[in-house]
């Protein structure tokens, strides 16, 4: 979803302090106009490199789990190349995971700035708007990314996940249901879903999709978790705990914790 720099490069050019300095230097040995422009081809060559090496950098550091680390090479990356819309999105992220959403939203709408044409940069800001409490930013620029991008199932998803904390279940399946038309294998948006139906007290259709989304995603304890709290209100004990248990065993703290309330009710 996110451009990769590392495999087409593209940068917006910007001159550095560095090549203007070089620049005042080529001027005063009285070299041509050519000349100049020749050498100002190259060292903003060099600045890019420089920015590109410093993303990757980023990159490393992130995937082993060493965010300060990979925060200052974006940081690094974006005062070579101001424009940088990769370092944007992907140190946003990392604001985003630290929980500094306030940051997170400053470098997405950088992102937005730079590519307003990107409907996944809207999404993401969505994401974080909603996450933050800034429920109806969210809902405006997850529309925003819909009206880019009408197949884009991420912004659906998000959008419903907005509209169920907000309390409004049917919008929110609606915009499920598009997301899961254009991304069949999206457990979470299955799991989800199931949530909106379980909080509506349609018990048997919240289990389906907490099925559907367990068959695509065996090891997804949140959707055996919430399985399980659906079939203890539609009376269903001892697949309850069974639900529980599998939760449970995968780490889930609130599975362990339903699971030892359901054992002591039945």
């Amino acid at each position: 979803m996110l451009e990769d720099t590392k495999k087409n490069g593209q940068l917006v050019k910007a001159k550095t302090s560095s090549l203007q300095k070089a620049s005042s230097n080529i001027i005063s040995r009285g070299l041509s106009d050519l000349s100049l422009l020749t050498i100002e081809s190259d060292v903003l060559k060099y600045t890019q490199s420089d920015a590109i090496a410093y993303y990757n950098s980023g990159d490393d550091y992130y995937d082993k789990g060493q965010y300060d680390m990979a925060i200052e090479n974006y940081d690094k990356a974006i005062a070579l190349e101001p424009n940088y819309s990769d370092a944007y999105q992907s140190r946003g992220g990392l604001y985003f995971n630290k929980g500094q959403y306030d940051k997170a939203i400053e470098d997405w709408n950088k992102v937005i700035v730079l590519r307003p044409d990107d409907s996944s940069a809207y999404a993401s800001l969505g994401w974080v708007y909603g996450i933050n409490g800034q429920y109806e930013k969210a809902i405006e620029v997850c529309n925003k990314a819909i009206a880019l991008n009408p197949s884009d199932a991420y912004a659906y998803a998000i959008r419903a996940e907005v509209y169920e904390t907000k309390d409004q279940y049917d919008m929110a399946i609606e915009d499920f249901d598009k997301a899961i038309a254009l991304e069949p294998k999206d457990a979470a948006a299955y799991k989800n879903r199931g949530l909106a139906y379980k909080n509506k007290g349609q018990y048997d259709m919240a289990i389906e999709n907490f099925d559907k989304a367990i068959t695509l995603n065996p090891n997804y304890a949140e959707a055996y978790n919430n399985r399980g709290l659906a079939y203890v209100v539609s009376g269903n004990m001892v697949r309850a705990i069974s639900d529980f248990q599998k939760a449970c065993d995968m780490g889930s703290k609130d599975g362990c914790e339903n699971l030892q309330m359901a054992l002591k009710e039945g």
